[in-house]
């Protein structure tokens, strides 16, 4: 058993051989969590799972201002619903941006470069 629970950001502009890198990588009966668009459906056809479609992360032209609080809380629920099996969040390239710079505390791996606290990803 892991120490950590995996939490994937997939977007939905992903190519075949990411996702299938993905799906290889996956742990058993992971909780998946899609926009409800056709590109979404795609990718979880892809990834060989069932979704559960979530409203909160389809793609929206003027988000409100507390867009990456409400996708944030939105994963934190799913993963904390079960923390022993993985999250994989499938959403546009816009809302997987949001997801990964989003208010919570950020994993080592995926700080910015000069936030002071060590190199960012390359």
């Amino acid at each position: 058993m892991p120490d950590h629970q995996r939490i994937l950001v997939v977007t939905t502009t992903a190519g075949e051989a990411e996702l299938a890198r993905v799906r290889d990588d996956l742990g058993r009966r992971p909780v998946v969590i899609s926009a409800p668009t056709a590109d979404a459906v795609r990718v979880t056809r892809v990834l060989g799972v069932e979704p559960q479609v979530e409203p909160t992360l389809a793609p929206v032209a003027f988000p409100d201002a507390d867009r990456g609080h409400r996708l944030d809380d939105l994963v934190r629920r799913h993963a904390l619903h079960d923390r022993f099996r993985d999250v994989v969040v499938v959403a546009d390239p816009a809302t997987s941006t949001l997801l990964l710079r989003g208010p919570g505390p950020r994993p080592a791996g995926l700080r910015r470069r000069g936030d002071g606290r060590g190199p960012g990803p390359r």
